[in-house]
């Protein structure tokens, strides 16, 4: 099993509000506030930018970029209203409605965060607001949707590379493999630096059964994100499917080690353990593996299978007929 790597941010950038000149003083202290914020001194910048706001209430980039403090401090509810008054200063500012709309989306309130979104491109059609309306979409598991989003964001945005990689995931989701490695090639074309893209890249070589192309899609995936636990599990299975049982070790002891809680890891150990018929090494990973994920059918299934080949026909039994109980596809096999 690979898994895709899906970026569920939306895009937080600072901007420059369409208003008249605000006062001197509020300038000043929106200028004090900007230093705070730099420096992360987020009640500062607060602070400041509500000076701000008090001397100029039009002040459209003072309430954004208040609306930014709160948002990175974490206090999502007003952030959101920040936004709104930026956004009743300039209906068209298209970071301020990113923003509320990722808001939303972390506050768990993904169709406001879509509805947001749908009424800027009503007034802006920019390739930012179908990126993320797609993103959602992407998550909502509505693929069709979100590929027409990408699309328009890339007819807007044709040097983007990183909406080719995301329609590439939205191709690959709804398994449209070919198409889906098109625009993962195109997305390295124009960024060979873009790690989701050469992960998930390799996801379809995987699934293509062409491991070492996946290896090295992998490999230069790590290179860019070392810390990501999930590459190394798959880079792992690739290793596995090769039958090189020493790297598939070392991947899955680096995914645990960046990560002690994956279970996909302790599977991947116990299933190089049964391949080389170290079945009591294999007993104890996928003992782990279950331990973490209890939920995952095939752990239980592998775990029976180590039992049976020691020879432990009862406890093979058990842990057959609990791999069935949770997918039957099991109780065929």
């Amino acid at each position: 099993m690979t898994r895709s790597i899906w970026l569920a941010s939306l895009l937080v950038l600072l901007p420059t509000l369409a208003q008249s000149a605000p006062p001197e003083e509020a300038v000043k202290k929106f200028n004090e506030a900007a230093e705070a914020f730099t420096k992360k001194d987020l009640p500062g910048a607060i602070k400041g930018y509500s000076e701000a706001i008090k001397l100029d209430p039009t002040f459209g980039l003072a309430y954004y970029n208040r609306g930014l403090a709160y948002h990175s401090s974490g206090d999502l509810q007003k952030a959101v209203a920040d936004y709104g008054e930026a956004l009743k200063i300039d209906p068209k500012h298209v970071e301020a409605r990113n923003n509320r709309a990722l808001a939303y989306q972390v506050l768990g309130q993904s169709a406001k965060a879509i509805d947001d979104l749908t009424e800027g491109l009503r007034v802006s059609k920019d390739a930012r607001l179908y990126g993320n309306r797609g993103l959602l979409y992407h998550g909502q598991q509505q693929y069709d949707k979100a590929i027409d989003d990408f699309t328009e964001a890339i007819k807007l945005d044709p040097k983007n590379a990183e909406l080719y990689a995301k329609r590439a995931d939205s191709y690959a989701a709804r398994k449209d493999d070919d198409r889906a490695a098109a625009d993962y090639d195109r997305a390295i074309e124009l960024n060979p630096k873009l790690p989701q893209a050469l992960h998930n890249r390799a996801n379809y070589y995987m699934n293509k059964k062409q491991y070492e192309k996946a290896v090295a899609d992998y490999s230069a995936a790590i290179d860019l994100m070392p810390k990501e636990p999930l590459a190394y599990y798959n880079r792992g299975m690739a290793h596995l499917r090769l039958k090189d049982h020493a790297k598939a070790l070392a991947d899955y002891a680096e995914a645990i080690k960046l990560d002690p809680k994956l279970a996909l890891a302790y599977s991947g150990r116990g299933q190089v353990y049964f391949e080389q018929k170290a079945y009591d090494k294999a007993v104890d990973a996928f003992s782990q593996a279950i331990k973490l994920d209890p939920k995952n059918a095939y752990n239980y299934f592998a775990r029976g299978q180590a039992y049976r080949a020691k020879g432990d026909k009862a406890l093979a039994d058990k842990d057959l007929k609990e791999a069935a109980r949770l997918d039957p596809r099991y109780g065929k096999q």
